[in-house]
């Protein structure tokens, strides 16, 4: 998820389970464990957007890697607790300061439930790198979603303004981490449920479905974008309401084929784009608007706007030379500037309850 949630979750984590023995620099230790498996955008500075979506969530949101990394980690923490101590007098609760393991087991927890959080997203997690570089998925959360953030977020403050009273912001954090593993539960439920739902309606039509995806909406788990592809790469898109549960208005989307589709799919930033779509991926041919040459667009039709069933925010476009070889491919968002904020919340609220 964005970023104030991984380390909210992290500080929440730390406040709940450890300032007992850690005293605040629980919280503190544990929202930097919480930021750390984001700071993969580093191993693509200086590359392009391709190798940053082919990098990032992956070794560093690896479950087999973290329990690793959470060694040195813990070291480190506990070195600067111990120097802290040493400069300022602390309350007994902090006299396990010393103690490795307590670090440890901080670390650890602030680390590993980064990436089992973004499993739940649609983007996708290589949970198991460096043995796949498969991307798992739940598909259960938006990746910005205030209903999951903000009551760790309250937590949190409520611990930092009320520090006297541990026992009670201690309890605020583990509610806090209660309700929102619930909430992924209820999306996990409301995900499935949405699938089924249009599996079921599309067993009366002429689309038999060989794929079948359910992606939460901007900040809710009520209103699912829901994508089903056929073996003809064909695509039926609409939205269903874990609320009003009516029948989905399918949209249906033509995936083009050819010779420059094929060049664009097995070109280097062809074949990240269909690993990180899964094969979700929409093919269009077009011409450039300065010149008329010849134009690829890949679109992962897995992500997209609600006032609009064939927008989308990833995708790639792929240019190519007087040879129809590819030139040049870049990350395509054009429809990204159709967006219009309120429109776009609107349309959700109305689709939630029509």
């Amino acid at each position: 998820m964005d970023t104030l949630t991984q380390v909210a979750l992290g500080a929440c984590i730390g406040q709940a389970a450890f300032s007992n023995k850690l005293g605040r620099k629980a919280i503190i230790v544990g929202a930097v464990c919480g930021l750390l498996p984001d700071m993969d955008f580093l191993f693509s500075i200086g590359s392009d957007d391709f190798a940053y979506m082919a990098t990032h969530r992956g070794l560093s949101h690896s479950v087999l890697l973290l329990p690793l990394f959470a060694l040195p980690i813990a070291w480190l923490a506990m070195k600067w607790a111990t120097w802290r101590q040493g400069r300022a007098s602390l309350n007994p609760a902090s006299a396990s300061v010393g103690q490795f393991w307590t670090w440890y087991h901080l670390c650890f927890w602030a680390l590993i439930t980064h990436p089992l959080l973004d499993l739940f997203t649609t983007y996708g997690t290589q949970i198991l790198t460096p043995l796949s570089n498969e991307r798992f998925t739940l598909d259960g959360v938006a990746i910005v979603d205030p209903v999951y953030t903000l009551p760790m977020v309250a937590a949190i403050i409520y611990g930092l303004v009320k520090s006297q009273q541990q026992k009670k912001y201690r309890v605020w954090a583990a509610g806090a981490l209660v309700f929102s593993s619930l909430y992924l539960c209820l999306g996990i439920h409301n995900s499935w449920d949405a699938r089924k739902h249009v599996i079921e309606q599309l067993s009366g039509e002429a689309f038999t479905p060989i794929d079948v995806r359910a992606s939460p909406t901007m900040f809710n788990i009520l209103l699912w974008r829901v994508v089903a592809k056929d073996s003809n790469g064909r695509y039926a898109v609409g939205f269903f309401s874990s609320v009003a549960r009516n029948s989905v208005k399918l949209h249906y989307y033509e995936s083009e084929s050819g010779e420059l589709v094929d060049k664009a799919l097995s070109s280097e930033q062809g074949k990240i784009l269909k690993w990180f779509s899964t094969d979700m991926l929409r093919a269009q041919v077009r011409e450039a608007e300065k010149d008329g040459s010849p134009q690829v667009l890949l679109t992962d039709m897995r992500f997209g706007f609600a006032f609009d069933p064939a927008a989308s925010f990833f995708g790639g476009l792929f240019e190519f030379d007087e040879k129809l070889n590819v030139s040049a491919a870049q990350m395509y968002s054009g429809d990204v500037e159709k967006l219009e904020f309120s429109d776009e919340i609107n349309s959700i609220w109305t689709k939630i309850w029509e």
